[in-house]
């Protein structure tokens, strides 16, 4: 998934909120890069795929879940 799709890897402490679909905020994510509004990007935790979300850039918000695995 990681090679057919950009990629953000969140923190560990933080999981448990973005498995019950919250938005993707900066403190959130590990390392921030510059991603183009309306892309799609995997989300990790380490190793663990978490979800699809969509890219918002929308203030302090970087992306909105488009489908949670659980």
């Amino acid at each position: 998934l990681k090679e057919n799709m950009p990629a953000l890897e969140i923190k560990n402490d933080r999981l448990g909120a973005i498995l019950n679909g919250k938005p993707i905020h900066a403190g959130d994510v590990v390392k921030t890069f510059s991603l183009a509004k309306d892309v799609f990007v995997a989300v990790f935790c380490e190793d663990r795929f978490i979800e699809v979300a969509r890219v918002v850039n929308d203030g302090e918000t970087i992306a909105k879940p488009t489908f949670v695995f659980n």
